[in-house]
């Protein structure tokens, strides 16, 4: 077969149960296409042409960067076949294969674009069915297009037959429950595939594994993707609620749209706070004592300002309510451990000391960048009670100023004339020192790379996630304050003790290709704006 229609066939791409996919070429405008063609010849293969030409309706209303175009669809001749674009590059399977793990951001990135592709499709009542790795293609500029729409319903709706002939295309482990129940399909069934693939690009494995398709479907419909051998990579996830309400069993429990999934994982990504979440086996009395945690979190809210001790150790619990918020809203058999009560009040009253023990530090940094300003204040006051001395007794004028400079708390020297003058000589000079302040240990350096805009980067001493640093780079172990340029890039994290001394910088702007880094230490108490 040398030409389809009027397209000039260059090569086989694939082949299929029911079909073959070809690169032709459009000798009218010499554009390259991709042709997936299904024979008319069979009754099974006559159900497969009318399924294309029905999917090819719905795809080719579909005009988004992310969604491969449909340009044509003709059905005259003997064969049935469908015209749509062809990206050169590679599938997000074939990306997974090459690199062990990919980095957060790239994952991010190419997420972002298929919750673009797919929200779009759902706002114009179009489920792709089958959303996968195999089904992502990344073209050379890193452009993301979801190909293959409608294909899982195409080739073999899984809710008939899992063991029918199109079963390979649609594979089962991305499949959310309401497609294995045979239950009706929306946009949220696309976002649960979507999940699925999120929790393998960052553990490296699937979450629902198993020997046969019983297996697998079993579990996507009974078990819990958080068990007893799941990785600690998962485990310990700051975004780890984000994951488990996209895989919640009942759709009405998962997002609206699969761009909030995406912005929620980010979110926890990018900022890695919160205590790991455990997630206790699958029970069916789970739900019944997630439920009781809602109404004690409204009553202590409302004592935090009343110096009780019982009220404010409930009160503090809740630092931790995005990552409880976020996983009261997946299915009631994800919840948070209870804490019990001794540890909780011991967590309490530790942060209750550290906040206690800050506030004193800030008191007594206070007090002492205050006393270069009271010194000036008593050598006013002194001329004044002077004055009256200095008129009954010119003899000794000095003498009387000194007797009441040590009424100054910071000076307690003897009161002779020549050490009241030397008081008032260095009371004025740390007024005048204290505004620029004695040299502090700091340094600059410059971080190269390409940094796109709501991309990330962290560096740790002289190493970063991506791209290189150019000079010494960070201190290690040692609170800092810093700046950067150009500003557009916002400083998300600044050096401390809590995140491992981990300088994190968020672009807001356009893609940058150079960050110039200063830096100065930090003084007691300060923190970085």
């Amino acid at each position: 077969m040398e030409t389809i229609g009027r397209y000039q066939i260059v090569r086989e791409l694939g082949r299929g149960a029911g079909g073959v996919v070809y690169l032709a070429e459009d000798p009218k405008i010499g554009r390259r296409v991709a042709i997936k063609t299904i024979s008319a010849a069979g009754g099974a293969n006559e159900t497969l042409r009318k399924r294309l030409q029905r999917e090819a309706r719905s795809a080719g209303a579909l005009t988004h960067r992310n969604i491969v175009t449909v340009y044509e669809m003709d059905d005259t001749g003997p064969l049935t076949y469908v015209v749509m674009e062809f990206v050169e590059g590679k599938t997000l399977r074939a990306l997974m294969h090459e690199s062990d793990r990919l980095r957060s951001a790239q994952i991010v990135a190419i997420l972002k674009q298929v919750a673009a592709g797919l929200d779009f499709a759902h706002a114009r009542n179009v489920v792709h069915r089958d959303i996968k790795p195999a089904n992502i293609m990344i073209s050379e500029g890193d452009l993301v297009k979801i190909a293959d729409f409608g294909v899982a319903k195409m080739l073999g709706d899984a809710t008939v037959g899992l063991t029918q002939a199109g079963m390979a295309v649609g594979t089962p482990h991305y499949m959310a429950p309401e497609q294995v129940l045979g239950k009706p399909v929306e946009g949220r069934t696309d976002q649960f595939a979507l999940g699925v693939i999120a929790y393998e690009l960052l553990s490296g494995r699937r979450p629902f594994e198993g020997d046969s398709i019983t297996s697998i479907m079993y579990q996507i419909v009974n078990e819990d993707p958080i068990r007893e051998d799941t990785t600690s990579s998962i485990v310990n996830l700051p975004a780890l609620p984000s994951l488990l309400r996209a895989l919640a069993k009942e759709p009405a429990q998962r997002y609206p749209t699969c761009a909030e999934f995406i912005q929620d994982l980010e979110y926890g990504l990018t900022n890695p706070r919160g205590v790991p979440l455990k997630i206790e086996p699958l029970a069916p009395e789970p739900p019944a004592a997630a439920a009781p945690p809602p109404p004690p979190a409204p009553q202590p809210v409302a004592p935090p300002p009343q110096p009780a001790a019982a009220p404010p150790p409930q009160a503090a619990a809740p630092p931790p309510p995005p990552a409880a918020a976020a996983v009261e809203t997946p299915p009631p058999t994800y919840s948070a451990p209870p804490s019990p009560g001794r540890s909780a009040s011991r967590k309490v009253f530790i942060g209750i000391a550290a906040a206690v023990l800050v506030i004193m530090a800030a008191l007594v940094y206070r007090s002492k960048t205050a006393i270069p300003a009271a010194a000036p204040q008593t050598e006013s006051p002194a001329p004044a009670a002077t004055s009256p001395a200095a008129q009954a007794q010119t003899t000794a004028p000095a003498p009387a100023p000194a007797k009441h400079v040590p009424a100054a708390p910071p000076k307690v020297k003897a009161s002779s004339p020549e050490t009241a003058q030397a008081e008032t000589a260095s009371a004025k000079a740390p007024a005048s020192a204290s505004e620029p302040s004695p040299k502090e240990p700091g340094g600059s350096f410059t971080w190269n790379g390409t940094l796109a805009n709501g991309d990330s980067v962290e560096i740790t001493g002289n190493e970063a996630t991506d791209g290189s640093v150019s000079g010494k780079g960070l201190p290690r172990r040692t609170p800092v304050i810093v700046t950067v340029d150009p500003p557009d890039v916002a400083v998300n994290e600044a050096p401390t003790a809590d995140n491992g001394y981990k300088l994190i910088l968020v672009n807001e702007g356009r893609t940058i290709s150079s960050i110039t880094i200063s830096w100065r230490k930090a003084r007691r108490g300060e923190t970085q704006e």
